[in-house]
């Protein structure tokens, strides 16, 4: 009889990779991450996760990330290529695009609400407008001084998946066979 005590323990740990580029993106710029071959060799996509902190600093910008796919209409494209860089293994145009078809066929009410903690931007749909820009965490406004209109622009911590074939999988990658991962994102 098979026991899952007979199993071998499987090492696993966290891992933060900043971007090759910096560290301080203005719009229509571009974020460099190289996954290394050898940490991890091997690694499950689906618990892979893009970390990001995130500020409004213009008045004229839209308060609120979209209601559906909240941060992730901040990416125009998206590319995944091998470690070396010499093969293109992902390349998507119009990135919120897909993730708004993907939302709309995949996500549940429950799953929205668990997303509205993490994904700034996205909120139930029975929210009015004016409730999602009372309770946006971007913009505070300013209501100490009448005379001084302009909203406090807030830094708000991001986690969200990255809705590409390789990392939705749910079947471990080997990384070291790819010669690790270099993933751009483009505003």
């Amino acid at each position: 009889m098979f026991k899952a005590s007979n199993l071998p323990s499987i090492y696993s740990k966290n891992i933060g990779i900043p971007a090759e580029n910096g560290r301080d993106f203005p719009s229509e710029s571009t974020i460099r991450f190289k996954i290394p071959a050898s940490n991890p060799s091997f690694f499950d996509p689906s618990e892979s996760f893009l970390r990001f902190n995130i500020q409004l600093t213009n008045t004229n910008a839209r308060m609120v990330l979209s209601n559906k796919i909240g941060p992730h209409c901040s990416f125009k494209n998206i590319r995944i290529l091998s470690g070396d860089g010499s093969t293109v293994l992902e390349d998507l145009v119009n990135y919120p695009a897909i993730v708004n078809v993907l939302y709309d066929y995949t996500v549940g009410s429950a799953e929205i609400r668990k997303k509205s903690l993490t994904e700034i931007g996205v909120h139930p749909r029975e929210m009015t407008h004016d409730q999602v820009l009372i309770s946006n965490p971007l913009v505070t406004a300013n209501t100490g001084n009448p005379a001084n209109t302009d909203p406090t622009y807030n830094v708000v911590e991001i986690c969200l998946p990255l809705h590409l074939g390789i990392l939705r999988s749910d079947v471990i990658f080997p990384n070291v066979l790819m010669k690790g991962l270099y993933i751009e994102l483009k505003f």
